[in-house]
This record gives structure tokens, sequence and C-alpha cells, in this order.
């Protein structure tokens, strides 16, 4: 929640125009915004910039569902703080009805974007592929089921970042590119819609049977004309 780091390069991946983005940063300004491998890649002259024109492209495609991998625990989250630090109230442009819950009793999606549902797609696989995996990193996982991990490079991030920008774009977009190839192949967030709308339960209920039995039985019994007796609200 302090979200102290710098925001370096955010990438994003429009499932309706098939487009990717990535914004990096550029302090020195020696970088020209250019076309890179089908990715706009647009440099930013500081961190404030960055976030602003991520904020706008996410205004615009105004999503209903966004995934990621491990990102209800960590992304999500910091963004939301580290954007609120430094933009203020602007971080609830994240929410099509500026209203974003912060539940800090959640640790694992501490925050709710309002009329944005997130499906966590490391969290779909772990509920539709039964069979325990060694890692649920996602080079592995990537690696594994569609022949594509992370880049590989020496040193730390933040040393690519300084000394290779071109290998550091690409690795940022590698790891969206592994999502989508994930979903292409197994289908995950497909078949939580699907499910969720037979059972009328809200998308993020995918992870709960028990809920999504409720509804199940709840939408039958009303195909029927039937009235379910409420729960009970005290016990003995």
């Amino acid at each position: 929640r302090d979200a102290e780091a710098e925001v370096t390069s955010m990438v994003l991946y429009d499932a309706t125009t098939k487009k990717k983005y990535c914004w990096v940063l550029d302090k020195s300004k020696k970088f020209k915004n250019i076309n890179r491998n089908s990715v706009d890649v647009i440099f930013c002259k500081n961190e404030k910039e960055l976030l602003m024109l991520y904020l706008d492209k996410w205004q615009e495609i105004d999503p209903t569902i966004v995934t990621h991998w491990n990102g209800d625990f960590f992304d999500i989250p910091y963004l939301y703080y580290r954007i609120k630090k430094l933009l203020g109230n602007l971080v609830y442009k994240m929410s099509p009805i500026g209203k974003i819950k912060e539940d800090l009793y959640n640790p694992m999606s501490p925050i709710t974007l309002g009329l944005v549902s997130s499906l966590d797609f490391m969290l779909l696989f772990k509920k539709f592929i039964t069979k325990e995996e060694p890692s649920y990193k996602l080079d592995e996982i990537g690696t594994k089921y569609v022949k594509k991990g992370k880049l590989e490079y020496q040193g730390t991030l933040n040393d690519l970042f300084r000394d290779d920008i071109e290998a550091f774009i690409d690795y940022n977009v590698r790891d969206v590119d592994i999502i989508i190839d994930l979903e292409a192949k197994l289908g995950f967030i497909k078949l939580a819609i699907q499910i969720s709308h037979l059972c009328n339960t809200p998308y993020e209920s995918i992870y709960y049977n028990t809920v999504l039995n409720e509804g199940a039985l709840l939408s039958r019994l009303k195909q029927k004309g039937i009235v379910a007796p409420n729960k009970p609200t005290t016990t003995n």
C-alpha cells in the first residue's frame, strides 16, 4: 500500500481490437514512439504522464472484464495505490462509475473496481486444472502449456531497463502474450463467463463452488415457479 517503487512500464492488450499498447518511462527523452512487433510503444517523459496515458486508454477501451496473472493480489492493488499516490482522485478513472472498494481483510483481492470484473488467470488455472503443478509461475505454466516462457536476461530487471530498452519492452510484452496464448488454448475466461451466466452469479464468484451451486439451484427453481425459502439468519 505504500507503493514506493516507480512504474517503468505498462502493457495492455485490448481483446476487442486485438491491439497491444506499451508505455515506457523515458526521462531522458531519447526515444520516439514506435510500432514494434505489432505493439504501439509510447515513451513517456515522467511516470505521471505514463500513468495518465494508461488511464486514458483504459477509459477508452472501457473494459468489462480484465485478466492478469496474480494481478488480483499484486498488479491491480499496486496500480491503484501508486496512481492514487501520484495522481490523487484520478485513480477512480479505473472504474466507469468512479467507485473503487478497498478491502484490506481480503489478502487475495484487496481492491475491487466498480463495474469492472477481474478474472485472475492464475486463479482460473488453479480452478479448472485440478492437478497440482510443481510451480504456478507464469514462466513455467506458459512453457508447459503453450510452449512460451518468459524472456531470459542477465542481471536485474532494472539493469535491463537501463541497458537494453528494446529487450525490456519485449520482456514486458511477453508476459501479456503468454496469457493471450493460454486463453486461446484453454478458454478459461469464456468458460467462467458461461458458467456465471448459467448460475446467474457475478463473474468473480467462479472460484466458489457453493455460490455457483446455490445460483444454479435458484435459477432452476425459478424456471419451475418455485420460491425457495430464505436462508436462516440466526442460529440457536
